[in-house]
């Protein structure tokens, strides 16, 4: 009976001392992987916009050079980003002034800073060139005055 016991004891020792128990690390310092979080997302989702137009967001816990803007397949260029604080980074560019007449996803890729990638993508509709539309900040899109049609 003792030797039962004994026995039990020292595979239950030799399991949790083993490499698999510890496995479940995410990192080589142990961070715990964070998600980078998006906010104050403007133009607003489903917003009709100018080509051109202006886009902005927040984003938290990201490495700034992984930020990666795509708009329907057009890599943006020039982006601006400006540090906020606790660990906020404001993100601001222009849609390609070549998207027209057609809806059009912005996708945004980060890798968040404990390495945890990030995405965030919204559709905005782009109007023709010298359309009507709505500004860019304003969250929903409001309808055209009937004067205009």
């Amino acid at each position: 009976m003792k030797r039962e016991l004994l026995r039990g004891a020292l595979l239950t020792a030799l399991f949790f001392s083993s490499p698999s128990a510890f496995a479940y690390e995410t990192n080589a310092r142990g961070d715990k992987c964070k998600q980078p979080k998006f906010s104050q997302v403007k133009p607003a989702k489903s917003s009709e916009v100018a080509p051109g137009s202006p886009f902005s967001f927040v984003v938290t816990d990201v490495k700034e050079a992984s930020v990666k803007v795509v708009v329907k397949g057009i890599e943006v260029d020039g982006l601006t980003k400006t540090e906020k604080s606790y660990g906020q980074l404001k993100v601001e560019g222009h849609l390609p002034p070549s998207l027209h007449d057609e809806h059009a996803k912005i996708l945004v890729t980060v890798d968040g800073a404990y390495g945890c990638p990030g995405k965030k993508g919204w559709l905005v509709k782009i109007s023709s060139p010298g359309g009507t539309t709505a500004p860019a900040d304003a969250g929903d899109a409001a309808p055209a005055d009937e004067s205009e049609k």
